[in-house]
Formats: C-alpha cells, sequence, structure tokens
C-alpha cells in the first residue's frame, strides 16, 4: 500500500526513488525531485559565489556515485539503486540550469 501512495503522489522521488511502479518512472521520479528543488537552485544564481560552491558540491556528489558507489564489476541491475538515485544527477540537472542562465 505504501508503494501505491508513493507512486501516485510522486513521493517515491523523495524517498524511495527505487520504488517505481512503471516501467521508466525513475526518471520521472527524478524530474519531480529537481522540480521541488527548482526554486532553492534559482536563488543560488543570484550569488555567483553560492552558486559555484554548489556546483563544485554536486561534482563531488556526482563523482562520488560515479567512482565510489556504481560497481563497474557488476551488472547495471546490482547498481539500480544507487542510480536511479537523485543525487547521483543533480549535477547534471545543474549544470543544465547554469547553461541556460549563462549562454542562453
Amino acid at each position: 500500500m505504501e508503494t501505491l501512495i508513493l507512486n501516485l503522489t510522486g513521493g517515491f522521488a523523495l524517498f524511495k526513488p527505487n520504488d517505481a511502479i512503471a516501467v521508466g518512472a525513475w526518471s520521472i521520479g527524478n524530474e519531480l525531485f529537481f522540480y521541488l528543488l527548482f526554486p532553492l537552485l534559482i536563488f543560488t544564481f543570484k550569488r555567483p559565489s553560492i552558486a559555484i560552491s554548489l556546483n563544485f558540491i554536486f561534482l563531488f556528489v556526482f563523482g562520488y556515485f560515479a567512482y565510489l558507489m556504481i560497481n563497474p564489476r557488476v551488472s547495471l541491475e546490482n547498481n539500480w539503486e544507487i542510480y536511479v538515485n537523485p543525487l547521483n544527477q543533480v549535477f547534471l540537472f545543474f549544470v543544465g540550469m547554469a547553461i541556460g542562465k549563462f549562454f542562453c
């Protein structure tokens, strides 16, 4: 029942990103997570020093997931719960926001 409620509300994006019922819904979960984070990230661009610091933090988190959490010796299936975690993708989202802000 908990899984159903989390999927109907989109709450799985915050609490259990690996518990999406629909195939491919992990991506929607990440998008929901980023939409919740988006207003806070917009405010960071008003202060470039904060935005740059946050970018390095997200880069560190990205590297942590890519090089320490995800094991290249096992299948993606065994890494799936780590891969679909929104924190694994947040650097890419933030860089996309920065490109839109500073280059468009």
